[in-house]
């Protein structure tokens, strides 16, 4: 496996890189004449969705307080959106505020996201796509 980081972008070269979507470009464990595996993640999981998605339209739109969630790009093409973010108290009040620069790659098949817990994604298709979401958590709302 090998690290790809096409396309990624930021005003601020201090920042952690930790606290954005990383991008890696999966190799073939195994090839032969009846075709590949490909090794897509190596530790437990509790959720597992499959994600259909028309070009032109935009998911996610959000933060995991908790939880690191993947995407696996099966088909298509989309821009992977990320910033940190962080929680601060305002008037008693819980508030997400930014915590760091947007950073953008292109996800192509074969593509596995990493974003981290307190990072803002969003998810720009510019094909339609389908993808594999991996969360090591159940899914609920506080996760």
């Amino acid at each position: 496996m090998g690290s790809v980081n096409r396309g990624i972008t930021t005003r601020r070269w201090d920042v952690n890189v930790a606290k954005y979507e990383t991008v890696t470009r999966l190799t073939p464990a195994f090839r032969d004449l009846r075709g590949l595996i490909v090794n897509v993640l190596s530790e437990p999981i509790q959720h597992v969705a499959v994600i259909h998605s028309v070009a032109g339209s935009v998911r996610a739109r959000h933060f995991h307080p908790v939880d690191r969630q993947r995407m696996y790009c099966i088909s298509g093409k989309y821009i992977a959106r990320s910033a940190p973010v962080r929680a601060e108290i305002d008037n008693g009040q819980i508030v997400i505020v930014p915590d760091g620069d947007t950073r953008e790659s292109i996800v192509d098949p074969g593509d596995l996201t990493e974003c981290p817990a307190m990072a803002a994604h969003e998810y720009l298709h510019m094909e339609d796509t389908v993808a594999l979401n991996l969360n090591i958590v159940n899914r609920t709302p506080e996760t």
